[in-house]
């Protein structure tokens, strides 16, 4: 097995680089170009698992620690996206642009989950949930605060820092001589500002009607709240909210859903195919495509994935979801769906088990730079922007590497990241490796219970660790 260092993490390359970060139950991506610039589109991590905060901000911290200044100044981020504002997806966020503020990382643009302006994205729910709490006794309102500041989610503290970045307060001295985005809201389709070489981004939905869809259904929500009338019918969830986005990279698409629900994702591909879009951004079949909302069924139809699912060419289809019981993502009916568009499509969820790992024929390797800044950071508790959770995340690698009885380097790892390789042409297949730490741990097959297994050796017979 391959051992990664940190000299290795931030080498060039001539691909596009997804890493499909192994982070429980929401969502966390990082895209490397071949240009050394970087994307992250969602910030989650689940700290249950011994994450202590999303990786990419980890990676970036041992980027800090190893590189020359002069390199780290150089580091880009083209685009930090936000999918829409579910704590799955959002609950690093602030943490991470804090960081990236306090240590120079030039930030070029920010794209948020569907809204016209920032009112429709952050405040408006808030201020709409406000509006229903004002209504209740003083009692009541003691009973509700803490759930509203779960709602918040913490966008609020990361809007304080957007702020600070738009006004131009952040440290970079690039920010002095570079020119910086205004922050896009994706809704509609259209093209978005990405000054990359090879790289367009198309931002594919939803669409003005079904965001006013959402926005007067959930004033009649909140209605319906204030007069307390007992009624299920027209509830919105914030996955309405979320973006659909193509980047196409050369001539080889991809395609990023957040938690996209089946109805906007039917009626954007319908109307992107029946006006001039196609002419004008290309086609939607991706070879690459980030599946909406877990695998979720309700992200998922037939219908879709003929559409997105190309004819031929190796597809890869990657799924970030936990080992939720009760959600049980994916389910079995988008897995089925799938692979009725192309049998030989590769799904990978990251609540796979070691033994699909073992059993996969896919390139591993073991990113010790992630152990060791784990350790790193644990002994330096205190010391230098410690994270809370170092301590007890140390001690639960360390008990996981005693009773294995082995050293690090040897004990039962799991998955860290997959990480796509993606060329910029048709005629060269995506390369998948497999990312292991120490810090994931290793689990049973999760999929012994599904009607449809993730790999050939996913199912009843999957071995128990």
């Amino acid at each position: 097995m391959k051992t990664i260092t940190t000299e290795a993490i931030h080498t060039p390359t001539d691909k596009l680089e997804v890493f499909l970060f192994n982070v429980g139950q929401g969502d966390h991506i990082l895209l490397k170009f071949p240009t050394m610039e970087y994307g992250i589109i969602d910030f989650h991590y689940e700290s249950s698992t011994a994450i202590a905060e999303p990786p990419s901000l980890s990676y970036f911290k041992e980027l800090k620690r190893t590189l020359s200044k002069e390199e780290f100044e150089k580091i880009t981020i083209s685009f930090f996206c936000i999918s829409h504002t579910d704590k799955d997806h959002v609950k690093g966020i602030a943490e991470t642009i804090r960081w990236f503020d306090r240590n120079g990382i030039f930030i070029r643009d920010f794209w948020f989950g569907a809204a016209r302006d920032r009112s429709q994205f952050s405040s408006f729910l808030r201020e709409k949930v406000n509006s229903i709490i004002d209504t209740f006794s003083f009692e009541e309102r003691l009973k509700v605060n803490l759930s509203v500041e779960r709602f918040n989610n913490g966008v609020d503290a990361f809007f304080e820092g957007f702020d600070k970045w738009k006004s131009g307060g952040f440290s970079s001295e690039r920010y002095k001589t570079e020119d910086v985005g205004d922050g896009e809201y994706l809704v509609e389709i259209r093209p978005l500002p990405l000054s990359l070489e090879k790289v367009k981004a198309v931002n594919m939905g939803p669409l003005g009607t079904q965001l006013d869809s959402y926005i007067n259904n959930l004033n009649l929500d909140l209605v319906k709240e204030i007069l307390k009338v007992k009624d299920n019918k027209n509830k919105v969830e914030k996955n309405l909210l979320s973006h659909i986005l193509k980047i196409k990279f050369g001539e080889v698409n991809l395609l990023f859903g957040g938690d996209t629900e089946k109805d906007i994702w039917e009626r954007c591909l319908a109307k992107y195919e029946k006006n001039t879009f196609v002419e004008q951004f290309g086609s939607f079949d991706s070879h690459f495509i980030k599946v909406s909302h877990h695998g979720s069924k309700n992200s998922s139809s037939s219908y879709i994935w003929e559409k997105i699912i190309p004819d031929d060419g190796m597809t890869y289809l990657g799924i970030s979801a936990g080992r939720h019981n009760g959600y049980k993502h994916p389910h079995s009916e988008t897995m089925s769906q799938i692979r009725q568009r192309r049998k030989d499509a590769n799904i990978l969820s990251t609540n796979i088990c070691n033994s699909c790992i073992d059993g996969s024929a896919f390139d591993k390797e073991h990113h010790v730079w992630y152990d060791n800044f784990v350790h790193r950071n644990a002994k330096n508790y205190g010391k230098d922007e410690p994270n809370v959770h170092d301590i007890e995340i140390n001690e639960i690698i360390d008990k996981t590497i005693q009773e294995s009885g082995q050293k690090p380097q040897e004990s039962q790892i799991g998955l860290f990241a997959y990480i796509f390789e993606v060329p910029d042409n048709l005629n060269e297949d995506i390369k998948v490796r497999v990312a292991l730490s120490n810090v994931n741990r290793a689990h049973d097959c999760f999929f012994k219970d599904h009607q449809e297994g993730l790999l050939d050796c996913c199912g009843p017979m999957a071995k128990t660790l």
